[in-house]
């Protein structure tokens, strides 16, 4: 028996490249986001994995922030911002 759960089509936002810029592609342990966009700050930023659930969510409060994805397995995921998404990957 298998069971198949909704599809979920992820795409890059192009206006995220705009807004935000992540630091080394692909992440060991922490994910750098370094904001173009103040309007970001103090916003939520959602990590979707490849199956479209949320694994993780936080406050943008710097320009720089730095996310801890250790406890994320190896794989693709997408930040969601605002103001758009991107993807990136998790290499161990």
């Amino acid at each position: 028996n298998s069971f198949y759960g909704p599809v979920v089509k992820l795409r890059e936002n192009t206006s995220a490249t705009q807004a935000f810029s992540i630091r080394e592609n692909p992440v060991k342990n922490m994910l750098t986001i370094t904001l173009k966009d103040a309007d970001l700050k103090n916003t939520l930023a959602r990590i979707v994995n490849s199956q479209g659930s949320v694994v993780q969510q936080i406050i943008i409060k710097n320009n720089v922030e730095n996310i801890d994805v250790r406890r994320l397995s190896a794989g693709t995921y997408v930040i969601q911002t605002t103001k758009g998404s991107s993807r990136f990957v998790i290499a161990r």
